[in-house]
């Protein structure tokens, strides 16, 4: 991967490491900053020679993926919901006498602002719910 810090050309770098995925809503860091933590997970990268860690800290930082993203099926970003019993997407109902109907996925990569999908979950053509409550 390359990492981008502030206007600096990105270089290569290495993730360390990867947190267990956490859910968002208050949490202990989120309470002490007095926020909302966003749901998902902390990674920690290598910081590239050559740049000041003191002066990165106040910088925005890109993470870029250099490697060929996962095959597959794709759905936008903004469709891809997560509760505490997985991974979902509403799949649109056809008419207005049915209700979306939530199908679990498996996200195996992204990439331009879409989830790449294990095979299988959803044929290619589905309408999904991208944002919000539809009733």
């Amino acid at each position: 991967m390359n990492v981008q810090v502030g206007p600096a050309a990105a270089v290569p770098s290495t993730v360390l490491a990867v947190s267990a995925f956490d859910p968002g809503g208050s949490s202990n860091s989120a309470q002490a900053g007095g926020g909302y933590a966003s749901p998902g997970y902390d990674v920690m990268i290598g910081l590239p020679d050559g740049v000041d860690p003191v002066a990165a800290a106040s910088q925005p930082v890109l993470v870029f993926e250099t490697g060929q993203p996962a095959q597959g099926p794709a759905v936008p970003l903004s469709a891809v919901r997560t509760d505490g019993s997985g991974t979902f997407v509403y799949r649109a109902a056809s008419d207005g006498s049915v209700l979306d109907m939530r199908v679990d996925v498996t996200v195996v990569g992204q990439a331009g602002g879409y989830a790449i999908l294990a095979d299988g979950a959803l044929p290619v053509g589905t309408t999904v719910v991208l944002a919000g409550e539809r009733t």
